[in-house]
């Protein structure tokens, strides 16, 4: 969960991950599920939807995005990060993150969009 603090400014930054309006061809745009926010080093995880991709992934709260794709995220805002990161149901996103718990090491986290179980 999001800490208490942050809370109202993530409400309208979720990338939930249900099954949202069809994109071009019928296929439904969808999230990772994660609840994101500005941070000092940039845009930082702030919670996980349960039974989302993201909690599937090692994505933690407190890590950071740097790329995702081939774009650098670090200076976007979190509205333009949320764009990245919806897409066609099925489809996959590759993110490098900051990982917090591994001393800022960056890895690659590949996720694919799909609903979530909850």
């Amino acid at each position: 969960r999001p800490p208490a603090q942050a809370t109202r400014a993530i409400r309208t930054m979720s990338i939930r991950s249900a099954a949202g309006p069809a994109a071009k061809g019928g296929v439904p745009y969808c999230g990772v599920g994660l609840f994101i926010d500005r941070g000092k080093n940039g845009c930082m995880v702030c919670g996980i939807e349960p039974g989302s991709a993201a909690e599937a992934s090692e994505i933690e709260v407190g890590d950071c995005f740097v790329k995702i794709g081939n774009t650098d995220v670090r200076d976007l805002e979190v509205e333009a990060i949320r764009e990245l990161l919806k897409g066609p149901l099925g489809t996959q996103v590759a993110v490098l993150v900051l990982k917090q718990r591994e001393n800022w090491a960056a890895r690659l986290v590949t996720f694919s969009r799909f609903p979530s179980k909850s």
